[in-house]
């Protein structure tokens, strides 16, 4: 519970003088607390960390959760009570104990009362609240004990997909980037939610992609001023076209990772599964049979589903050339490891190269995605500015692709 601030320390009864009540038991008062020396509450709330130390709470005592408000929210809690008719007293450890910060703990005031209620006593013994108090500070401590270079900014990308809002549950993705941490209490968010005009329209393509352009870049440029930004952790649930959009502005020198949203994972769906890809987990190229001198080149993803490549003639309209990349099951739920993102990266950038030495009069390459959206933002990635044509980004609108924006060109320069 916590302390009296200001009042004098009240010695506990002493034994003999706790005989001669009615009930036989040494009087206990919760008024008569000691009072804590104020460099020991305050190394209690640094090992803390500010979080109340009671197994399962590990609710922040310095802002009220529902109202945001800031005030101290804390109580501080005797393991061995500081009297010896308290919870878990003893006649002469209680007195020893009654200062000492490894006897106490930073609780709520929920918990603080349940530690300090000697109906309490056998569930919350002392073993069990010293290892309460053990495990949250360990953990505390070894958080903090993090390197500099595991800390990382938390970009979140949320937008509608097929009419329907998608919003990233923050405490979520936090869990997902360990063993790296946030370097702020805040995420760098780009919502773009709030357009209500259709998928289908141009307008709504170069209003989002304006957005999308112009808040990618401020982030960049965070990266050349003193707020430094080293890392990046991605998280996007967005139409496919505006994620290559953000991969392309976010370019590949800047140090980052990405995360896939796993529809079917148990628990925290944004972390990649542990191990490694299984035999029905790879990727396929494929790639022209002979190579013409055309103007169109199309690079087609399957991998959430096939594309049709009778689609893709329907939307050029002309003559090209055709490589794509197949997942060997495709299927929603395909993308399950993050060794298969790296093989997909490594394959679309060896296509890419070979596009370039020996598609030569190459005056546009068109990108078709039936992929997720980590696959999305990698594909805008791997193009070169200076090395690649124009890419037009299709978005497949049943039962047609209908091309929805341009990287690579004036457009987002």
């Amino acid at each position: 519970m916590a302390n009296k601030s200001g009042v004098a320390p009240t010695v506990p009864p002493t034994a003999p003088a706790a005989k001669s009540t009615k009930t036989g038991k040494p009087k206990y008062e919760r008024s008569d607390r000691p009072s804590i020396p104020a460099q020991t509450q305050r190394e209690l709330w640094g090992r803390s960390a500010g979080r109340c130390e009671f197994h399962g709470c590990n609710e922040p005592l310095f802002i009220d959760s529902v109202s945001q408000k800031r005030s101290n929210l804390a109580t501080i809690a005797h393991i061995v009570a500081f009297s010896p008719a308290g919870p878990r007293g003893h006649a002469t450890r209680s007195k020893e104990l009654e200062i000492d910060i490894n006897n106490l703990m930073l609780t709520c005031k929920t918990h603080g009362d349940l530690i300090d209620n000697l109906n309490y006593v056998h569930q919350f013994t002392q073993e069990i609240l010293l290892d309460y108090k053990r495990t949250h500070e360990s953990r505390i401590r070894d958080a903090t004990h993090a390197i500099e270079n595991a800390k990382t900014t938390l970009l979140l990308v949320q937008g509608r997909i097929a009419g329907r809002e998608s919003v990233i549950n923050e405490e979520a993705v936090k869990q997902a980037i360990k063993p790296r941490w946030p370097g702020s209490d805040s995420s760098i968010i780009i919502d773009l939610n709030a357009y209500r005009i259709s998928e289908g329209r141009a307008a709504y393509w170069d209003a989002a992609s304006e957005q999308v352009v112009h808040e990618t870049r401020d982030l960049l440029k965070k990266k050349l001023t003193k707020e430094e930004i080293q890392h990046v952790s991605v998280f996007a649930l967005a139409p496919i076209p505006l994620l290559v959009l953000l991969g392309h502005e976010l370019t590949s020198r800047l140090d980052l990772d990405l995360f896939q949203y796993q529809r079917s994972a148990a628990s925290n769906r944004w972390c990649w599964q542990v191990g490694q890809p299984g035999s029905d987990d790879g990727l396929d190229p494929y790639l022209p049979e002979h190579i013409v001198d055309v103007e169109d080149v199309v690079i087609a993803v399957s991998i959430s589903g096939i594309v049709e490549r009778s689609a893709i003639s329907r939307a050029i309209g002309r003559e090209h050339l055709i490589y794509e990349i197949r997942a060997q099951r495709p299927g929603p739920d395909f993308l399950k490891y993050r060794a298969q993102l790296s093989e997909y990266g490594t394959m679309l950038r060896s296509i890419l190269t070979s596009i370039r030495a020996n598609v030569t009069s190459v005056k546009r390459i068109h990108l078709f995605l039936a992929s997720p959206a980590s696959v999305a933002i990698d594909s805008g990635r791997s193009f070169i500015e200076k090395a690649d044509p124009e890419v037009f980004v299709y978005e497949f609108d049943s039962p047609h692709y209908k091309h929805a924006l341009t990287i690579n060109s004036a457009r987002t320069t």
